[in-house]
């Protein structure tokens, strides 16, 4: 008898320990869920020389800007009650050549009670200009006056550059300063060409057709993607999809789009080494995504 109640004893130890040993262990942190737009533009005034650049007026300009859905904030009061917007937490300009790339963020949103979102701001210091450490600044604004690009409480997800009243970004460093326009806004998403086979070879004197996968993340909804406005070959823009589907490609437990495009029509070349996709929302937002390839049978 007294050894049972020993035993009962000592096993209540052990649990009693296994559970401090478990409430001691550190809390991971969420995973990130960073979000991608790529943005295309052009140079709209200089003053002197940014980090030793001499571009033109009119130039075009190219970049990304990252959100971290993981770090959105709820606003609970006025007329945005309910949105819950992220903050941008990277941003990176590519001007002839050169990648002005951030390497932190202070990031804010100017708030209206009556208009909701009036602007929505980036502005990143301490930044690697063609991989140089410099001091100085890249930033970008959007402006809504009409209270439509804002009208939404889940952003990245709707977000349309043609929604804006104003979409600008600026360069400041390295003795210079210049602006530029932000004429478009495509968001990044995931792609997978011949899910089954791994890699991705294509044979582009082949009549058949390439499947392609548009894949759901926990930053994007594969079903929101309107299948009539999908291109898929070298560039993007060559062959319109045969046929779509939505099913588990993944086999991840959601819900993914398959489509399939005609080899001849997506236009890839012996050589390439990558192929593109683009792409709208049922919301009208611009998705874009690429995936790596081999060509074969090319002599």
């Amino acid at each position: 008898m007294n050894g049972l109640k020993m035993t009962k004893g000592f096993l209540a130890f052990i649990l009693l320990l296994v559970t401090a040993v478990r409430s001691a262990q550190p809390v991971q942190a969420a995973p990130a869920q960073l979000l991608t737009y790529y943005f295309t533009g052009r140079i709209t005034s200089i003053s002197g020389t940014p980090f030793g650049l001499s571009p033109s007026l009119g130039q075009s300009v190219t970049g990304s800007i990252t959100y971290d859905l993981g770090l959105a904030s709820a606003y609970n009061t006025g007329a945005v009650a309910g949105y819950n917007q992220p903050s941008p937490s990277g941003m990176s300009v590519i001007i002839s050549g050169v990648t002005i790339h951030s390497l932190n963020y202070n990031a804010f949103q100017v708030i209206n009670n009556s208009f909701g979102f009036d602007n929505f701001n980036g502005f990143f210091t301490s930044i690697l200009a063609g991989g140089v450490p410099n001091s100085g600044y890249v930033s970008f604004n959007l402006t809504d006056f009409t209270q439509v690009a804002f009208s939404s409480t889940a952003l990245p997800m709707t977000l349309n550059t043609s929604s804006f009243s104003s979409r600008t970004g600026t360069v400041y460093g390295g003795g210079g300063l210049l602006s530029f326009s932000i004429d478009t806004l495509v968001m990044a998403v995931s792609i997978n060409i011949k899910p089954d086979t791994f890699p991705n070879s294509i044979n582009p004197q082949n009549n058949g057709v390439i499947p392609v996968a548009i894949l759901t993340t926990n930053t994007f909804d594969a079903t929101m993607v309107d299948a009539a406005t999908v291109r898929f070959g070298r560039n993007g823009t060559e062959a319109a999809p045969v046929q779509s589907a939505l099913e588990d490609v993944d086999q991840d437990g959601d819900v993914d789009m398959i489509l399939q495009f005609s080899t001849p029509t997506a236009g890839i070349q012996c050589g390439d080494t990558q192929s593109n996709l683009t792409g709208k929302t049922n919301t009208g937002a611009s998705i874009q995504g690429s995936d790596s390839i081999i060509t074969v049978s090319c002599k």
